[in-house]
């Protein structure tokens, strides 16, 4: 009988799959598109923290239907807060990446 260890399994892939792998991991294309989901999954975790937090910062009770004005204001100082950041931040990246 032949037994194949884990360790076997893991390192001996067939010759074509190796050049698939290779090739692909090293592809311009798929490289850019990865980049892009990364950044569209990232904002998205930064508009969800920002209403949470902004939400958390600003609304004192949900008994209405709509916003006083008070609570209007502080969303949106709180918000454009966050954007500021972000955009700052993304301004960061890509400098960062266009340097590297």
């Amino acid at each position: 009988t032949i037994r194949i260890t884990d360790s076997d399994h893991h390192h001996h892939h067939h010759p074509i799959i190796n050049r698939i792998m290779s090739s692909t991991v090293e592809s311009p294309e798929l490289q850019q598109y990865m980049m892009k989901r990364n950044q569209e999954v990232e904002i998205g975790k930064l508009i969800c923290q920002m209403t949470r937090d902004c939400w958390r910062q600003c609304v004192s009770s949900v008994d209405r239907a709509t916003l006083g004005r008070s609570e209007n204001r502080c969303m949106r100082n709180c918000t454009s807060r966050y954007m500021n950041a972000s955009v700052f931040l993304m301004d960061q990246m890509s400098a960062k990446g266009a340097s590297q």
